[in-house]
Formats: structure tokens, sequence, C-alpha cells
């Protein structure tokens, strides 16, 4: 029984990190101006959808557009003006709301790849 729930609780694990798991930093220089559209999934399959907007090759807004509505990713949603203050997505999840804070980091992630995609830097801006 105990190998069991280890188990169930490892695949959840997994599954939670599996798009957000390897948040890379964005270089700067390669951001396109736009505004662009990142997906991530949150604990338990949980869709999050965020909007970034780049001006001047600078992250100036992140707006959440679909998540679940309770108080670990209300608390998760405090790495957004980190994200915006460091210009990178290399920023400290907030304690107590780790798997929520590291959706709404891979869905931001998403939204700078697809920026890089559409811009001059391609795939190789990412590291």
């Amino acid at each position: 029984m105990i190998r069991l729930i280890a188990a169930i609780l490892s695949i959840t694990i997994i599954q939670a990190f599996s798009c957000c798991g390897c948040v890379a930093q964005v270089r700067r220089a390669h951001m396109a101006d736009g505004v662009y559209r990142g997906e991530c999934l949150d604990y338990g399959d949980s869709p999050v959808a965020v909007e970034v907007t780049v001006v001047s090759g600078r992250i100036s807004g992140i707006r959440v557009l679909e998540a679940r509505d309770d108080e670990y990713f209300r608390m998760a949603m405090g790495v957004i003006p980190d994200v915006i203050w460091a210009q990178s997505t290399e920023v400290d999840a907030v304690t107590g709301a780790t798997v929520s804070s590291r959706a709404i980091l891979g869905a931001i992630k998403d939204a700078l790849l697809r920026s890089n995609v559409q811009g001059t830097g391609g795939e190789d801006a990412v590291r």
C-alpha cells in the first residue's frame, strides 16, 4: 500500500512539473516587442495561461488569463512583479505555493519563448 501511494505521489509530482520544471532564463536582448500568450499546467493538470507584454525588448506587463482560483494560486501570483523587476523567469517561487509559482513561471517562459521565436533570437535565445 505504501508503495502504491508513493508511486501515485511520484506521478503527480512529475505531471505538476512536466512543463514547469525547466523554467529557463530568456535573454532580454532577443525578446521581440508584442503581446504573447503562454501556457503551463498547474497541480492537478489545471491550465494556467498568461499574457506577457514586451515593450522595447523588456517585459512591461504580465496578466493571468486562466487559472484555478484558490489561495495557493493567489499567493503564487507574487512571482509576477518579481519577474517584471528581474526581467527574468529566474526568480524564487513563493513559499507555500511553490507548484503554482512554477506553473506561472512556466507559462511566462512559454510566452517569452514565443517572443523569441517570432523575433530574431530563435530558440537559441533561451538558456
